[in-house]
């Protein structure tokens, strides 16, 4: 670039001759200003730039010199033809790559890979600086030799934090490269390395930059599997076998060495794998895999078989991607199997049975099967063809073709058994085989046998086991009942029993199905002669021999019971339940009495009967064989509410005595006692939280009657008893009937001042409560709660006005303040306090303020809520007020009232109101002022918590402080002021000034003062002198002092009032006198 300015005054317009020389590499351009890009015209004072390119430097010099010459033809008369021409010296500083060296080794990196690997050298031929940073190098690998022939691969690789300096500087970088190439196409490769491929760095020659670093010879091998023959394979012995041959070439550039070959299938058969030694490029070997093993699937007729060579890549080839070889085979074998076997045993005749079966055989193999074969049974006495044989034989089956994959149903002759097979558990088995003796090669000759694991023999068995009858005398009915079981294999139909008696009875059951192992009663009634009801009896299974069975002996006989006795004797009240019938103790006419016998000692019932207890509570039952009874009171006939205190063999079965009866015996001894066994109680306990539970720590009330109405003895005529509860306030009614109660608590037996807080029934009735009792409950649920109100105080300030506004709750107070109080009373107890009122005393200078803001005072009751006027009257300082109000437990009444402070109080003295609440319990009796049995041992009151119902509230007065000041204001002499210093001589006339500043925060009342004059001087109120004056700023006010002429000493009756922190100036003057002492 070359910049030409105008220089001179004028403009130039014709056009000039530029000159530009490079004196080291003879370059050289000469042309007109505009042909090299110059606009005329070329104003003065102005410059333009042209460049001018082709200008080609070499890296071979690093310093130039060049020149430019202007106007060398004098196109342009000029001012100064001296500088036209000037020289710039100039170094390049362009680097220049070079590939210097490439040092690099091929090596195969694993099947179908090759491994680059050296290291590359580059050098910097250019000027100047350092060259620095990163340079991306190409890798191209060709074909051919010295890097001719197809690129066959390509990859970059960046060198970086390179630092090489100029002028044939060098720095090593080694590459270490793997790429997925198959090189035994050419057997050789070349490869070039680039510098700088995508001209990133700009160098002084950039045609320099590659450099091919060799030719390399490769000698991997390759490995192929040409062939896999499989017409070697046969069958023998019930499977595959023979061999399979595997051809394998090696069409790589080198030698193999020991490698494994692999045979596999899809799961059809298994090979060892086989090891070959050597084998030479260009070689190949065939090897034999023998056939052993079962095939694996004997249904899939299709086997693909897989040869790999070298499966583990211990050989480092071209390729390794065509080193396997999968042909498909087809089986020709048949393979028999039973799939399904349906079978069962069935009743041949008595003592006999037969087998049935229909075989299903699958040919799961590849070929059909058209020869005779055989099928074997064998027959088992346990489950899953296990125990001990019963029975086998054999059957050859003829003109049947199985196709391949297809199957036949084939029923076996019936086989007949010469047992029923009605033993144990009737679970047989058994075990067919088909081709037993191998009279076809098959697949697989393993599996042609079948299990059926659970064969059931179907022969019923039937046998009648108990025959049980039951007479009932209560309602003239009777039945027998007789238990048949199918103890056999099978189920029986159409069964009937027969019954027949001494007694004349024959008779037929329905009809009726019995699976096997079930057991069914079957049940024959009429109406027994109960003067002659013990009979002989006969069952007979199946009379008529209609089921086919394994025995048909089915018949059983019960003889009659033997013996003929009596039980009996009486029910009674037994009043004191010692189970002794005592004098007075009648019996209990009425009573159903039940007497049930067990006569064959089977633990059934087979003869029942009733009787009702005489006027006496006798009963008798007779005409009785001997056998176990049990006799047995109905207790919904005994009066309502009664236990059993006695019976014969004890009371541990309620109502119920058993006794064994032996063959003509007369028993007299089953006497029954009874008696009230209920009961009613509990606590009478001062209830503190007044909540109706006795909870921890609140205490029984000992020593209070407690009365019981009622029925107490079962005789259905009201009665009355009484009890004292105990030192823990418990009381108990004992032995007491079913039936409706009451009990009450004498009120006159409590302490004095307790209201009732809870009883089982409620307060509805007080001190008593009403319950029925169940028969034999103890009722323990019968307590009364009792407690008592207690008070609380607090006596508070709400508000304190001052004209009007509130000035907050703490004081203190002056005059004309009005105070409004609060007074609440608290029921600190859980039951109602009655009567409650109060009564208040207000402080010296404090009295009722009813006018607005104030008015008659007010109160509230939270619980029963009620409210009205206190009805106070105007400036009283006490009063009572008997409000006569409720309040209920956990309650408060609230009084307010307002009151008004005068110029009555006394200053420095506190302001105590006192108040004092009262009031009654339930019964009459006066609250006391502390009752620590519900924790009312103090009051709400923060003044005064001490318990005596009394609460204080206190407040401070204002306190007025008076500070004086004395100066002077002004001396005037003949008519002039003379200034407030002095000094002063005869005929002066002093001003005087007297502030009074109340520095407290009450107001000051009646304030005056004394003035003593000095010696010589006295008053002046002549001009300029004035009787005096004075002003107040709160509250506002001012006059004259009215002082007397020439006097020494005055005193002031201005009666002033200063309000707190207000301040009076008082000012007056007096003359001097010839009376001064010098």
């Amino acid at each position: 670039a070359v910049v030409i300015r105008n220089a001179g005054d004028g403009d130039i317009t014709r056009d000039f001759q530029i000159t530009i020389a490079d004196t080291t590499t003879s370059y050289s351009v000469s042309d007109t200003f505009t042909n090299l890009g110059g606009t005329l015209p070329l104003t003065a004072g102005s410059s333009q730039t042209i460049t001018v390119g082709g200008w080609n430097v070499g890296c071979h010099h690093c310093d130039y010199e060049i020149t430019v010459t202007l106007d060398e033809q004098d196109d342009v008369c000029e001012c100064h033809e001296g500088d036209n021409e000037a020289t710039l010296q100039t170094t390049i500083t362009l680097p220049d790559l070079v590939v210097d060296s490439a040092d690099l080794a091929v090596d195969c990196a694993g099947d179908g890979r090759i491994r680059i690997r050296g290291p590359v050298t580059l050098r910097n031929n250019g000027c100047g600086d350092l060259l620095t940073g990163s340079v991306r190098m190409r890798f191209n690998v060709f074909d051919g030799p010295d890097c001719g022939g197809t690129m066959i691969d390509s990859f970059t690789r960046t060198f970086s934090g390179l630092s090489i300096s100029a002028n044939g500087g060098t720095e090593v970088r080694t590459i270490d490269v793997t790429r997925t190439l198959d090189l035994c196409d050419t057997c050789r490769v070349s490869i070039q390395v680039q510098a700088d491929d995508n001209d990133e760095i700009c160098e002084c020659d950039g045609t320099n930059n590659d450099l091919c670093a060799g030719t390399f010879d490769i000698d991997y091998p390759d490995l192929i599997v040409t062939g896999i023959d499989t017409s070697g394979i046969t069958c023998a012995a019930d499977g595959p076998a023979g061999i399979v041959k595997v051809t394998v070439e090696n069409v790589g550039c080198g030698d193999a060495g020991q490698f494994t070959l692999r045979l596999s299938s899809d799961g059809c058969l298994s090979f060892a794998d086989k090891t070959v030694p050597l084998l030479a490029a260009g070689g190949s070997t065939t090897v034999d895999f023998p056939v052993s093993g079962t095939w694996g699937d004997c249904g899939d007729c299709s086997c693909v078989f897989t040869a790999t060579a070298d499966p583990d890549e211990d050989i480092c080839e071209c390729n390794g991607t065509n080193n396997a070889l999968s042909e498909t085979f087809t089986s020709v074998l048949p393979d028999l199997e039973i799939s399904n076997v349906s079978a069962a045993i069935e009743c041949a005749g008595d003592g006999l049975a037969s087998v049935d079966a229909d075989v299903t055989v699958h040919n799961d193999g590849c070929s059909d099967v058209a020869s005779s074969f055989d099928v074997s049974v064998t027959l088992y006495d346990g489950a899953n063809c296990s125990g001990s044989i019963v029975d086998a034989w054999s059957e050859t089956i003829d003109g049947e073709t199985i196709p391949g994959g297809g199957e036949r149903t084939i029923s076996l002759t019936r086989h007949l058994l010469t047992q029923a097979l009605c033993a144990g558990d009737c679970a047989y088995s058994a075990k067919f085989e088909v081709d037993a003796d191998n009279d076809i090669c098959e697949c697989d000759g393993t599996d042609n046998t079948f299990c059926l694991s659970s064969l059931f023999s179907h022969v019923p068995d039937l046998v009648v086991t108990e025959i049980d009858p039951t007479v009932d005398c209560r309602n003239d009915t009777a039945q027998v009942v007789a238990t048949v079981e199918n103890v056999g294999c099978g189920d029986a139909t159409g069964v009937v029993l027969r019954l027949t008696s001494s007694c004349g009875l024959s008779i037929d059951s329905s009809p009726f199905d019995l699976a096997v192992g079930d057991a069914r009663d079957v049940t024959f009634t009429y109406t027994p002669d109960c003067n002659g009801w013990n009979c002989t009896y006969t069952v007979v299974a199946d009379p008529d021999e209609e089921v086919c069975e394994c025995d048909g002996a089915n018949s059983l006989t019960l003889d009659r019971y033997p013996g003929d006795g009596s039980i009996g004797d009486r029910i009674w009240f037994d009043l004191d339940g010692d189970g002794v019938q005592d004098a007075g103790e009648d019996g209990i006419p009425s009573v159903i009495v039940i007497i049930e016998g067990d006569l064959d000692n089977d633990g059934t019932i087979d003869y029942t009967a009733q009787v009702a207890t005489d006027a006496n509570g006798e009963y008798l039952f007779d005409g009785l064989p001997a056998g176990d009874y049990t006799i047995s009171v109905d207790p919904n006939s005994l009066p309502e509410g009664l236990a059993q205190t006695y019976d014969y063999d004890g009371t541990a079965t309620a109502d119920t005595s058993e006794y064994t009866l032996a063959e003509d015996e007369d028993n007299r001894d089953q006497e029954f006692g009874y008696r009230g066994t209920g009961s009613i109680g509990d606590t009478v306990w001062f209830d503190v939280d007044g909540d109706g539970v006795q909870d921890a720590g609140e205490d029984g009330i000992p020593n209070v009657t407690v009365i019981l109405e009622g029925d107490v003895d079962a005789d259905g005529v009201t009665q009355t008893i009484t009890t004292t509860t105990d030192a823990d306030g418990n009381y108990l009614f004992d032995w007491l009937p079913a039936g409706p109660y009451t009990v009450t608590v004498d009120g006159s037996t409590l302490p004095d001042g307790l209201a009732q807080t809870y009883d089982a029934d409620g307060l509805g009735t007080a001190d008593s409560s009403d319950y029925d009792l169940a028969a034999g409950e103890d009722n323990r649920e019968q307590d009364f709660g009792y407690s008592t109100p207690g008070l609380s105080v607090d006596k508070t300030i709400i508000d304190i006005l001052r004209d009007g506004t509130s000035i907050g709750v703490s004081g203190p107070v002056e005059p004309g303040d009005i105070i409004v109080y609060k007074f609440v009373i608290d029921n600190v107890g859980p039951v109602p306090a009655y009567g409650v009122g109060f009564d208040d005393t207000l402080p010296p200078g404090v009295v009722i303020e009813t006018d607005a803001p104030g008015d008659n005072g007010s109160y509230s009751v939270s619980s029963p809520a009620a409210s009205g006027s206190l009805g106070l009257s105007d400036g009283v300082g006490s009063f009572t007020e008997g409000i006569d109000a409720t309040i209920d437990g956990g309650g408060s009444l609230t009084v307010t009232f307002t009151a008004v402070v005068t110029s009555d109080i006394e200053q420095g003295t506190a302001l105590t109101n006192t108040a004092h609440a009262f009031g009654l319990c339930e019964d009459g009796t006066v609250i006391p002022p502390e009752n620590a049995v519900i924790g009312d041992t103090s009051d709400a009151d923060a003044e005064d918590p001490d318990a005596d119902d009394t609460g204080i509230a206190t407040l401070s007065p204002v306190q007025p402080g008076l500070s004086v000041e004395k100066v002077i204001t002004d001396i005037v002499r003949d008519g002039e002021s003379i200034g407030a210093a002095g000094p002063v001589e005869p005929g002066d006339v002093v001003f005087y000034r007297f502030i009074i500043e109340n520095v407290g925060d009450g107001t000051a009342y009646h304030v005056e003062f004394t003035d003593t004059l000095p010696s010589g001087m006295v008053t002046e109120t002549d001009a300029p002198g004035s009787v005096g004056s004075y002003s107040v700023t709160s509250p506002a006010a001012s006059g004259s002092l009215n002082v007397p002429d020439g006097a020494t000493q005055f005193t002031t009756s201005i009666d002033a009032t200063i309000a707190g922190r207000g301040t009076l100036t008082a000012d007056f003057s007096a003359v001097v006198t010839s009376d001064i002492h010098q």
